[in-house]
């Protein structure tokens, strides 16, 4: 190929110190897992299985397309004109000082390069490449956003957020020397959340593979990422067409969780500072509920099948659509306060057996409600179907119940003994034989208490 590319910009003029990255809190969490970082790190030449000054520089001097990002940011010029992207390759896309554009599409890219040259800069001799990488991590001061003060470690260009994340990869990565520290070499991940378990997993995997490569290949990379990798650059100041965008690409690649989609398209147009609290209510029981949260691929019932099936709208086909549609009805907030977090917390108690109080601390229940929780498990299986989501049809209406009835202890455990009974009833009227009369009286139970509540 020819020696230029026009419609990309390298990544000296991607990261550099008046482009400030934010990730918002409603966008996913960082999903790369070691396979896509190795497919990353093969591309840029390091595959494990070359051994140290074995690489030929050669590899590093054609240039590597790493596709497009998009950004919502206001580029309005005194006059009120949007400045354009540009393609020339030695001219940045220059916002307004210290702006901050929201990253729609390019999380992914955008954190695990900012790894790798980190990981480089902590590892290179050179103190003019070691400055010219961290000018790339770093920003000056004065731009930052409020929340990053100059006592924080690293003056970060990309912002990954204010959660345990965040301050992961502002002390551990973009600081100077961080990525060089030995404790994340032989560090146990398992207790992490899962967000927080990929970072570490990424650092860790980056920073063996420029360990493997010698002094002279490390420098060649180096320059190899600020010069000859390209990004295209998407730019629009309007948050729907932003979004619009983003959920066409993701029709591709590594697709999102429906839970991601929601949190996206629920919470981004609430304002600040109620967004912040109810992003913290939205983590919060994510890393609680874990699978039983967003079950993804398994053909097993998760938290917004319950939503969807006791309070959503019967129009539309697609779990999301409906769920959707409910927030669109209610309002972002108040589905929040009403469905989202009553029906979360029924399902932490019926699943974990935990119950969690109004200021989000989660404590096991009293021995006798469990025991009656699994007499009801039991009793559900029997009556179900072989597979993991029929065998959970028993929960629709002790959640729908434990929902309605908040913080009254009482009333859910006299439900719970109820209901106990009540499926024990049915199995011996109907027999095992006739499962569809059991699940028909299921579900007419169900909409009685949408219905008529708790009582």
């Amino acid at each position: 190929m020819p020696d230029h590319f026009r419609g990309g910009q390298p990544l000296k003029n991607v990261f550099f110190g008046d482009n400030l990255f934010n990730i918002p809190e409603f966008q996913r969490d960082f999903a790369w897992t070691e396979t896509e970082i190795s497919d990353l790190l093969r591309d840029f030449g390091l595959s494990p299985a070359v051994p140290p000054g074995g690489r030929d520089a050669q590899q590093w001097s054609s240039f590597y397309f790493l596709g497009q990002i998009v950004l919502l940011r206001d580029d309005e010029d005194a006059a009120g004109h949007i400045q354009e992207p540009v393609s020339e390759v030695d001219s940045p896309v220059r916002p307004k000082p210290g702006s901050q554009a929201d990253v729609v599409d390019g999380q992914q890219r955008l954190t695990t390069l900012t790894i790798l040259m980190c990981c480089l800069r902590d590892r290179i001799d050179d103190a003019d490449v070691r400055q010219q990488l961290h000018g790339m991590v770093a920003a000056p001061t004065a731009q930052l956003p409020a929340h990053i003060t100059s006592a924080t470690p690293a003056t970060p260009i990309l912002d990954v957020g204010r959660g345990p994340e965040g301050a992961y990869f502002l002390e551990n990565v973009q600081s100077i020397g961080a990525t060089s520290k030995a404790e994340d070499d032989s560090a146990d991940f398992r207790d992490d959340d899962a967000p927080l378990r990929r970072l570490k997993q990424a650092r860790r995997q980056i920073a063996k593979a420029v360990l493997a490569l010698s002094m002279s290949e490390r420098l060649a990379l180096a320059e190899f990422l600020r010069e000859r990798c390209l990004m295209s650059i998407v730019i629009t100041a309007n948050r729907e067409t932003g979004w619009d965008v983003f959920s066409r690409l993701n029709k591709r690649g590594r697709p999102l969780l429906e839970s991601e989609r929601l949190k996206s398209d629920i919470l981004r147009d609430v304002p600040d500072p109620q967004r912040a609290g109810l992003v913290k209510l939205w983590d919060h029981r994510k890393r609680l509920l874990g699978a039983a949260f967003d079950a993804g691929d398994a053909r097993r019932k998760d938290l917004f099948s319950y939503i969807r099936d006791g309070y959503a709208p019967k129009s539309g086909r697609r779990t999301e659509d409906r769920i959707l549609t409910l927030a669109q009805t209610m309002g972002s907030e108040r589905f929040m306060a009403e469905v989202f977090e009553p029906t979360s917390r029924a399902l932490a108690e019926v699943t974990l057996r935990q119950t969690i109080t109004d200021d989000g601390a989660v404590h096991q229940l009293d021995a006798s409600f469990i025991r009656t929780l699994a007499l009801l498990e039991l009793a559900g299986a029997t009556i179900s179907a072989n597979t993991a989501e029929a065998q959970d049809a028993w929960k629709a209406p002790v959640l729908l119940f434990i929902a309605k009835a908040g913080n009254d202890t009482g009333l859910k455990r006299a439900f719970a003994r109820n209901y106990d009974r009540f499926l024990h009833i049915l199995l011996v009227l109907h027999g095992k034989r006739k499962k569809p009369n059991i699940s028909k009286q299921i579900t007419k139970l169900t909409h009685c208490i949408q219905t008529e509540g708790a009582s």
